[in-house]
């Protein structure tokens, strides 16, 4: 459930903060990361432990149906930040060097979340790991992932927001 706000969060910070990009875009950004994230809950939900042995099979095929609608969902995000984010990230109204950090941090964004699909493979989706390797494997990959973020956007970002306007020199 904390998926929901930091990932929100560092989508917003992405979108307004670097890319300067439009509302509406950054709302459907927004929901697109939610609807994956609710996905993926779902999917997780639907465990087998304590369930009637002949609805097992629909419980396993329910947790897929979630996955995959949650990587459509991600594909889709992928898919509106590459294109609609970045182009505003190198329009007219962005500075100059959001374009450079936009790239770098989107780049290390998409690595970063799509090893969360992968996991959840291995992990819930085929269990061929025990409950305590999946949580270190998604705690490992969180802390990582919010480090990883928060130190570029720290360190890249003030660098942009107290540059002098050439005008004003």
């Amino acid at each position: 459930v904390q998926w929901l706000f930091t990932t929100n969060i560092t989508l917003y910070l992405l979108c307004v903060s670097i890319a300067n990009a439009k509302i509406r875009v950054t709302i459907f950004v927004l929901v697109c990361n939610s609807m994956m994230i609710l996905c993926g809950l779902l999917a997780a939900s639907m465990r087998t432990e304590g369930v009637d042995q002949s609805a097992v099979p629909r419980f396993i095929i329910s947790r897929w149906v979630y996955w995959v609608c949650g990587m459509m969902f991600y594909v889709l995000l992928l898919s509106v930040l590459n294109r609609a984010v970045r182009r505003a990230a190198n329009s007219r109204r962005s500075r100059p060097l959001n374009a450079a950090i936009f790239n770098q941090i989107f780049f290390v964004l998409c690595l970063g979340w799509s090893l969360y699909p992968f996991a959840w493979t291995v992990t819930e989706g085929f269990s061929a790991l025990s409950f305590r390797t999946e949580t270190y494997t998604f705690c490992v990959l969180d802390l990582g992932n919010k480090i990883i973020f928060t130190v570029l956007f720290l360190i890249r970002v003030p660098q942009v927001k107290h540059l002098v306007p050439i005008q004003s020199i």
